[in-house]
């Protein structure tokens, strides 16, 4: 379990130098919903929920926007349900807010 804590920390101090230098080159990133899921993902490890949730809302919302703006249905469903990384930020908001 300690071991577990550790892991939980590490990934928490990395996504949040991650965040800061997202913040600072907002431009640059390519799929920043990534970046605010995987902080998600590292917040709720360790155990603070409610900003947990509000990344993984910052995530879904950024994915939607930009499946919104797929004009051709088939590319825009491919976008949402083959891209992994989407299906997991996907599967995670509806297993925490259906």
């Amino acid at each position: 379990m300690v071991e577990d804590r550790s892991h939980a920390e590490s990934a928490l101090s990395f996504t949040e130098e991650v965040l800061k230098w997202f913040e600072l080159q907002p431009n640059y990133w390519y799929m920043p919903e990534q970046v605010k899921f995987q902080h998600s993902r590292a917040l709720q490890a360790n155990d603070r929920q409610e900003e947990a949730e509000e990344y993984l809302h910052q995530a879904s919302a950024r994915m939607m926007m930009v499946a919104d703006n797929i004009n051709d249905e088939g590319l825009r469903r491919s976008y949402l349900e083959n891209v992994r990384d989407n299906r997991a930020i996907h599967a995670a908001y509806q297993e925490r807010f259906g």
